[in-house]
């Protein structure tokens, strides 16, 4: 599964079940996948970017529902866009005191 495939799978899932707390567990085990996988603190920060797009672009889309449905989607979004900055001040904080 590439990056985007693996992004359009969190966007759906939150979209399936727009709850604060699963979204904070979903992103928490996303976070997990990402540092174990290798890849570079550039890319996770591009992947963190591009996710936090999408979730502005959900919010927007969020308005095409009926009213309760379209709040909790937004409380989920902002949620979610709240722990990817915290994820990408880790990785920015990491970038800046790398282990020898």
């Amino acid at each position: 599964m590439t990056l985007d495939e693996y992004r359009t799978q969190i966007i759906e899932s939150l979209k399936a079940r727009p709850d604060i707390v699963g979204a904070r567990d979903l992103l928490a085990q996303t976070h997990l996948v990402l540092i174990n996988s290798g890849i570079s603190a550039r890319t996770q920060t591009t992947f963190w970017e591009s996710l936090n797009s999408d979730l502005e672009f959900l919010a927007e889309e969020s308005t095409l529902l009926e009213e309760h449905a379209a709040t909790a989607l937004r409380a989920v979004t902002a949620a979610a866009q709240a722990v990817i900055a915290q994820y990408q001040r880790l990785i920015a904080i990491a970038q800046q005191n790398p282990r020898p």
